[in-house]
């Protein structure tokens, strides 16, 4: 096991994913600093005042940002594109100690710092049921109570798909008593098949939690493309092309029905997007960062800060803009700018020690 992880720890990435994980990282964080600390939830407007910028009259601009939280979307289908990669080799134990390896850490540094700026900072003040219900990661039962770190609800959707990943690991090891070609593949299938021909509504919980509140089909679709064309499953070309159609078909449905307009601009962008990604993703998406030019490096450093920055930004990234913009005097921009900034190099610092501190734990 310890071995299957420091290989996870490694250096290689893929330089692509990385340069997705930036891209919807940058479409949550103005999403959010355009809607401002006064229009969020009381406990998000600060006493040093309001921050309620107008980013842009540019019309594509302005639909890109109006439609930012699909950055929230995009972050779910590359989740089910790298995390199948650390499924495959691993127990269900193993991969379940992985996955809290890489969430748990970052995220109590977050709340760490998002609690000081709630107890010095905000109007109202933190509540210790608040605290509970963050850190036992229960948002979706929160009633009347918000969360410290606002990105929460959907780590509890990533959970989920961790845990029922890891079930689909154990009914494989189960099955294959009897039918030894029985493969976590196969399963994944099922269950993206499933997502298609049934609706959440059919199912009684728990199996509603399959749909993951009507997320599962990115989860899917991320982990098929990496099955289909990552080499760990022998698919014919032609069969490649067909599941690659049923992944189009299906991230275009789920983009257009969660876009805030009817723009046929949007729906093109989207059209023409998919249809790239999609046909390029054997040759560019699933290609090994060697690290052989300064800017490689660079991009998947931030690459690996984008978890800690996504927990950050909505409360702590919006507090320092607003701190720029009322204290200090400093035009919009400029504050963007200062936390944007700030936020990477705080979570690339995150990251840094979260890497270090398992090193070190798994060299004992």
């Amino acid at each position: 096991m310890y071995a299957l992880l420091m290989e996870q720890l490694g250096p290689k990435r893929f330089l692509l994913i990385d340069i997705l994980r930036v891209f919807a990282c940058l479409s949550v964080f103005f999403y959010h600093i355009s809607i401002g600390s006064r229009n969020q939830n009381a406990w998000q407007t600060f006493k040093i005042g309001d921050f309620e910028p107008d980013l842009t009259q540019n019309q594509i601009l302005r639909l890109w940002i109006e439609n930012g939280y699909l950055g929230v979307d995009l972050f779910f289908f590359i989740s089910g594109l790298v995390i199948v990669k650390s499924a495959l080799d691993k127990s269900a134990i193993e991969f379940l100690f992985a996955r809290f390896r890489r969430l748990f850490f970052p995220y109590i540094f977050a709340f760490a710092l998002t609690s000081v700026v709630y107890i010095y900072f905000s109007i109202s003040p933190i509540q210790i049921e608040s605290v509970v219900l963050d850190l036992s990661f229960s948002a979706q039962w929160r009633g009347g109570y918000p969360l410290v770190i606002a990105a929460t609800w959907t780590l509890i959707i990533e959970i989920i798909f961790y845990f029922i990943i890891a079930l689909l690991i154990l009914i494989k090891e189960f099955f294959r008593k009897f039918f030894p070609q029985v493969s976590l593949q196969h399963l994944l299938f099922f269950w993206f098949f499933l997502s298609w021909i049934a609706d959440e509504k059919l199912f009684a919980p728990p199996l509603n939690l399959l749909y993951l509140d009507n997320y599962s089909i990115l989860f899917i679709s991320g982990s098929i493309l990496y099955i289909v064309h990552s080499g760990n499953m022998h698919v014919e070309t032609p069969m490649r092309f067909f599941v690659s159609a049923l992944i189009f078909g299906a991230l275009f449905v789920h983009f257009t029905s969660r876009v805030s307009t009817d723009s046929p601009l949007i729906r093109n962008c989207l059209s023409l997007s998919f249809a790239i990604f999609l046909v390029q993703v054997p040759r560019f998406l699933l290609k090994r960062s060697e690290s052989s030019s300064r800017f490689e490096p660079f991009v998947s450093e931030c690459g690996r800060a984008t978890y800690s920055f996504y927990l950050l930004h909505q409360t702590f990234g919006i507090f320092v803009a607003t701190a720029m913009y009322n204290l200090l005097g400093f035009s919009i921009f400029v504050s963007l700018v200062i936390s944007f900034i700030f936020l990477i190099l705080l979570s690339i610092v995150f990251e840094r020690t979260n890497r270090i501190l398992w090193k070190h734990y798994l060299r004992r």
